[in-house]
């Protein structure tokens, strides 16, 4: 086959979304590939954990919080079944979402590997939400947009997928319709409960880059 199956946790991008989005499997409960459920042409509908692929810009004069509506994927494996009514997913997949077009999903990552600092890292469970703030600009085909994000080790030379015992990473994010000196914000929440929001600048690239994060001194509780 030479493909890999996707899995719970999946990163994939809408061609009318602004974020990411992550997939959460919940049509099959007995098929685990890597100790995480498998991803199969029926996990349809509002498929996407919260808030999905944040903004929906089908209509850019006009958008609106997304809300997934998935209903059909497309180059799935045919070559087995699952609770033989289905087929599983693999990268090559795409999705048909009813308030898109056809194939207007796509998957960046099979989450075979844990999505650092989007679906787990380590004990610290997060999510992220960008807050990017372009200067001078209000049009809507300047929307900033969350392309992809990247945990590395301290000195940002190598990518990353645990949370080495020091606790120290950075981050590496990719944006699309930001200027040089635009401010990005991530807001990540632990599973402890703590909040920690992190600011970073665009490059003339589109990458922000926040160096010497030290996520131990979040994690571990007062008194823990």
């Amino acid at each position: 086959m030479g493909k890999e199956y996707a899995v719970q946790g999946a990163l994939a991008i809408c061609q009318f979304g602004a974020s990411p989005g992550i997939l959460k499997v919940s049509d099959n409960t007995g098929v685990y590939l890597n100790g995480k459920r498998a991803a199969t042409t029926h996990s349809l509908g509002d498929t996407f954990q919260p808030p999905g692929f944040g903004v929906c810009h089908i209509n850019p004069s006009s958008p609106k919080p997304c809300t997934p509506s998935i209903v059909a994927w497309t180059d799935f494996y045919e070559g087995m079944s699952i609770n033989n009514d289905s087929f599983p997913l693999t990268e090559t997949s795409k999705a048909t979402c009813a308030m898109g077009c056809p194939n207007c999903i796509s998957l960046q990552t099979t989450g075979q590997i844990a999505i650092p600092g989007i679906v787990q890292f380590k004990q610290a469970a997060m999510e992220h939400q960008t807050d990017l703030n372009p200067m001078g600009t209000n049009e809507e085909s300047k929307t900033p947009i969350l392309i992809q994000v990247q945990w590395k080790d301290a000195e940002g030379k190598e990518v990353i997928d645990e949370l080495p015992a020091d606790g120290i990473v950075s981050i590496y994010a990719e944006t699309k319709n930001t200027e040089i000196g635009d401010s990005v914000d991530f807001t990540i929440n632990l599973e402890n409960g703590n909040e920690v929001t992190l600011t970073g600048t665009a490059g003339n690239d589109g990458w922000v880059e926040i160096k010497d994060i030290n996520l131990n001194r979040y994690i571990i509780d007062e008194g823990g």
